[in-house]
């Protein structure tokens, strides 16, 4: 059984939590592949900067809901019925 807790990316009211993000946790937070989200990121290399290390700083992770547009907000409806 896996116990690994998942990660939380935005809060209760559904903005995106920003701080350094790994390209795979960019992934799911724009919910596209690794392929999508490096071909974006090499696009717009020059605005956003290098890495450090394996993560996008805070300021990073700004420009790129910036040049890439707000994150989609995945709500959970629980109990409630669609009418």
């Amino acid at each position: 059984m896996n116990k690994s807790k998942r990660r939380q990316y935005f809060d209760p009211e559904g903005r995106l939590i920003v701080r350094p993000y790994r390209t795979v946790d960019l992934c799911a937070i724009f919910e596209v592949n690794y392929r999508t989200i490096r071909g974006w990121i090499d696009a717009h290399s020059k605005e956003i900067g290098d890495k450090m290390g394996y993560y996008y700083t805070g300021v990073q992770v700004e420009r790129m809901v910036a040049l890439f547009g707000r994150p989609h907000y995945p709500q959970a409806i629980s109990g409630q019925k669609e009418k």
